[in-house]
């Protein structure tokens, strides 16, 4: 959070509705937090990669 603004970057994968709510409240983002924005991007920069295997 930076000058009234929340940005919150997601793995493309699991940018989805409910970990986008799941995230926003495990940080206590909401309406009423006093924030002007809050944007949330799918961002598939390497550092939010991960290696899926299955066993």
């Amino acid at each position: 959070m930076k000058k009234g603004k929340a940005t919150v970057s997601l793995n493309p994968d699991i940018h989805t509705e409910r970990i986008i709510c799941k995230v926003l409240d495990a940080f206590e983002i909401t309406e009423n937090s006093g924030l002007k924005s809050i944007r949330v991007k799918a961002d598939g920069s390497l550092h939010y990669g991960y290696i899926y295997s299955t066993l």
